[in-house]
């Protein structure tokens, strides 16, 4: 038997080696451990340790300053240039209400009455009358125009009704339009008589239809004077 157990151990000496490097490491291991604990002295000396709860963060807010509420707005009357108008006048006054208050007691906004306002009349008042007197300015201007038209016609058929053909022209066959042209005084004679055509008895005949049909009759008021007429006599053989 002791021929197997050493032939065992020849044959696996690694075994055997690590076999007795554990043995003697437990013996070291054991005597430190031992006189360790002999050299340590006992003071006696026990310790709690007791855990307190968390305690939480209590955040201060911040004081919040009141708010400030305006004043109602006092109207003020003025006079002014004999009328009263109303103005408006802001005094600002501070107002502070407690935080408790602050939600409870909310001010209501007064209304104010429209202020008072004196439109002006006179303005669009004048402007109407100025169109006015442009339209009756301008009616004027249209009636005058008419009355000259109205009073040169009739003197121009009274020349008409003095007007002759000449014998002699119509024998040798002549035809022309004469232009007649003269001043109408106020008393209704005539100035600056001019005539202006090809032949000259027919030029005779319409100086003398102008000349025997004067004095003409006054004109009317609304026309200036002296009047100015320029008159194209038509002499052609019909």
């Amino acid at each position: 038997m002791n021929v197997h157990v050493f032939q065992a151990v020849r044959d696996k000496p690694w075994d055997l080696a690590m076999v007795t490097s554990l043995l003697i490491h437990l013996l070291v291991f054991f005597y430190f451990s031992s006189t360790v604990s002999k050299s340590i002295p006992d003071y006696g000396v026990r310790l709690d340790i007791m855990l307190q709860p968390r305690m939480q963060a209590i955040s201060v807010m911040e004081s919040v300053p009141a708010p400030v509420i305006p004043a109602p707005v006092i109207p003020v009357h003025k006079k002014i240039g004999g009328s009263i108008q109303e103005q408006v006048e802001l005094v600002p006054v501070e107002v502070f209400v407690p935080m408790d208050q602050q939600q409870s007691w909310i001010p209501e906004p007064e209304e104010l009455a429209e202020p008072v306002v004196e439109r002006a009349v006179a303005a669009p008042l004048l402007t109407a009358m100025e169109s006015m007197v442009e339209l009756d300015d301008v009616s004027q201007t249209d009636f005058r125009d008419e009355m000259r038209e109205v009073y040169l016609a009739s003197i121009l058929r009274i020349i008409e009704s003095a007007r002759y053909y000449p014998h002699s022209a119509r024998k040798r066959g002549y035809e022309d339009v004469v232009k007649v042209s003269f001043r109408l005084m106020e008393d209704g004679s005539i100035k600056d008589l001019l005539v202006d055509g090809r032949y000259s008895v027919l030029r005779s005949a319409a100086g003398d239809a102008v000349t025997q049909s004067s004095p003409f009759p006054r004109p009317p008021e609304s026309i200036e004077v002296p009047v100015l007429v320029n008159y194209s006599m038509i002499f052609e053989l019909s």
